[in-house]
């Protein structure tokens, strides 16, 4: 199976494990993370989308019930329909190719999830806020360098179909976050 340069963060799950370790915290831009190369093979691409897919439902649903902002709820909303929508597309694919792929988020994503509901209202809006400009950032690079370099027509599509959405949540997560003055420096101004 080819395998697929894909140029990430140290650490795919860097804003996770950064909100994980210090939820109160100053928030530490996956940025500030040397680079290396991390080699995604066709299940790797899915096992990692998938449960990317299924953490981004799980903190939205998070969103809509702890969240204090209509502007948070809402994107809670289209992060639930949105990441649904295309694990499920991601599943069927998968499916085809005999790739099992997870039903839950993983550990990391887990401890994520349990220490953001544990947060209510503004302090809720602020780590949520963070997080989603986060972990986008790195879905964009991993999606877009999947859509550039695979020579699978499957996940390429599925890639280069998903890419557009994942750089709107990016757009709007920085704008939620910049409005709550949570955005990480470097991010300010740099959709991709």
């Amino acid at each position: 199976m080819r395998r697929f340069a894909i140029a990430l963060l140290a650490g795919s799950l860097v804003p996770i494990a950064a909100f994980a370790q210090s939820a109160s915290g100053p928030a530490s831009p996956a940025r500030e993370q040397p680079e290396e190369l991390v080699e995604l093979d066709y299940e790797q691409f899915t096992h990692k989308a998938a449960s990317g897919n299924l953490a981004e439902v799980a903190m939205g649903e998070l969103a809509q019930e702890k969240g204090s902002r209509p502007e948070v709820k809402e994107f809670g909303q289209r992060m639930i329909e949105d990441h649904s929508r295309a694990n499920e597309a991601l599943t069927a694919m998968a499916e085809k190719k005999g790739i099992k792929t997870p039903t839950e988020p993983g550990p990391e994503e887990r401890e994520t999830i349990q220490r953001l509901s544990a947060l209510n209202g503004e302090e809720f809006d602020r780590q949520y806020a963070r997080l989603m400009v986060e972990d986008h950032r790195k879905d964009v690079a991993m999606y877009r360098a999947m859509a550039d370099s695979s020579e699978d027509a499957d996940l390429k599509k599925y890639a280069t179909d998903t890419l557009p959405v994942l750089q709107e949540h990016l757009t709007l997560a920085e704008s939620m976050a910049q409005e709550m003055a949570v955005m990480p420096e470097e991010a300010s101004g740099q959709s991709r």
